[in-house]
């Protein structure tokens, strides 16, 4: 829904991609070469966690400040993906299986935008837990009371030239 607002003319196409895929991520980079006006959007969600996850004990208090903790030194280093960003992200993920939930999908994305030498930045990073406030402002605030269950999200934007100022995409906070 997002995709038609922003994009109303746009042909998506949707890849959902498992362990087994190889090669992927050249193809992506030969249709992007080959179709200049192309978006390559990647959706990638990070900890998910509580008893539904099979992890209620994975973080500790405060839940949402040490989620935190765990991910942001692999936000920082997808922010530049290069070889040796993309093969430490690779063993952040394989030492801890909570930390992503897309884990080929990252793959795949990382070394797409190192070989486009894109770089990003974070427009929004929040959980679930208070996602759903209509105060904007809630949505990031971390929780004194235990956490039981959410699902954190992170949203970056890739290029050659990402600009430092708002984005039509980015969060709005009123």
């Amino acid at each position: 829904e997002e995709l038609r607002d922003f994009f109303p003319s746009a042909k998506i196409l949707a890849l959902a991609p498992n362990r087994g895929v190889e090669g992927l991520h050249t193809w992506i980079i030969n249709y992007l070469n080959s179709h200049k006006n192309a978006i390559f959007l990647a959706t990638i969600d990070l900890i998910h966690y509580g008893k539904q996850f099979n992890n209620a004990t994975y973080l500790s208090y405060p839940q949402q400040m040490n989620k935190i903790i765990k991910e942001e030194s692999l936000i920082e280093h997808a922010l530049t993906p290069n070889i040796p960003h993309n093969k430490y992200i690779n063993n952040l993920m394989k030492k801890d299986k909570n930390l992503v939930d897309g884990p080929k999908t990252l793959e795949i994305f990382l070394n797409v935008m190192a070989q486009l030498g894109f770089q990003g930045r974070v427009t929004d990073y929040y959980d679930s837990y208070h996602s759903q406030h209509n105060d904007l402002i809630d949505r990031y605030t971390i929780a004194m009371e235990p956490v039981q269950t959410f699902v954190s999200y992170v949203s970056m934007v890739y290029g050659k030239n990402i600009p430092h100022d708002l984005l039509p995409i980015d969060i709005l906070l009123r």
